[in-house]
């Protein structure tokens, strides 16, 4: 019996990137049983778009981050009956035989609960998958990154973080450890659901053979008055706070773990009110403390401004 595989798409007001990933879907090897695409509040044309597409699940519903977008799209591909879940930002596009290499490797090892694809952007190697996260030490690094080394000559390397960008699930990870949690909002939704997946037994799994671009965006430089935005930073702070207090294997660094990323962001912070560069204003020095503080406390969901 032919397994179902579904495909979650999310997407915020891209829509010419959208267009471009559900294309490179439709040409898999690899035969899907549906698209879902979940629309967060797009306001560029894009829910008009999809309400003109046929053979597309289409799920609009406010803007509430990759993380809620993740959540509401794996929870209706579950419902569907999907047999393995393959999901994917809009900004990613992968090969023709991407989907079919996941496949073929997550049939030949049952214990493998996630399989991630390599990324490549511009031509090269994108590695931001996590091989093991330190959390023990609070004076080290959480993220142990995946490198070249790690990888050689290896069909699959095992890691513990990833990235919703590509990553196919099976329906065994949904059944065990149930959906995203939605109220991350951005950034360590992915990884607090691949480190779930392991510590519920399951293997996470990077293979180099299967092969998904991603788009390279132009850099934009800042007008001579104007700040940068920097909403992106209190996320990332809250979040890593929150995964290191939950999954810290000591109670100092429960309490401290996420000691580094702190304190770099208030050294960047610091300097740039100190050189006056506009990169940072003053304020945010007490934002990003709150955001630690919040994390702590699994005081999530969308952040005020």
């Amino acid at each position: 019996m032919e397994e179902k595989i579904i495909t979650v798409i999310v997407t915020f007001n891209r829509l010419k990137l959208l267009q471009r990933a559900i294309k490179c879907v439709q040409k898999q090897t690899c035969p899907i049983a549906e698209i879902i695409v979940v629309n967060n509040g797009s306001t560029d044309g894009t829910t008009e778009w999809l309400s003109s597409v046929v053979g597309i699940n289409v799920i609009n519903q406010e803007n509430v981050g990759g993380a809620g977008g993740f959540y509401t799209g794996i929870k209706e591909a579950y419902a569907r009956g999907a047999d393995r879940i393959w999901c994917m930002d809009d900004d990613v596009y992968p090969t023709e035989t991407c989907l079919s290499v996941l496949m073929s490797y997550l049939n030949q090892h049952s214990n493998i609960g996630i399989i991630v694809p390599r990324r490549l952007q511009a031509g090269n190697i994108v590695y931001g998958e996590t091989l093991k996260f330190n959390l023990v030490n609070p004076f080290r690094s959480l993220n142990n990154f995946l490198k070249e080394e790690n990888v050689g000559t290896k069909e699959l390397v095992k890691i513990e973080g990833m990235a919703f960008e590509g990553p196919l699930i099976s329906r065994s990870v949904v059944e065990k450890i149930g959906f995203p949690n939605k109220d991350l909002f951005i950034f360590f939704d992915d990884s607090d659901y691949s480190y779930r997946a392991t510590i519920a037994g399951f293997d996470v799994m990077y293979c180099k053979e299967a092969i998904l671009n991603k788009e390279l965006f132009p850099f934009q430089a800042l007008g001579k008055e104007e700040y940068r935005n920097n909403w992106k930073l209190f996320y990332d702070l809250r979040n890593t706070s929150y995964f290191c207090k939950k999954y810290g294997k000591n109670r100092i660094y429960q309490q401290c773990g996420e000691f580094l990323k702190y304190l770099h962001a208030f050294m960047a912070i610091l300097m740039s009110v100190i050189l006056r560069n506009k990169k940072y204003k003053k304020e945010e020095l007490e934002k990003a403390y709150r955001a630690i503080q919040m994390g702590k406390t699994q005081k999530l969901g969308k952040l005020s401004n």
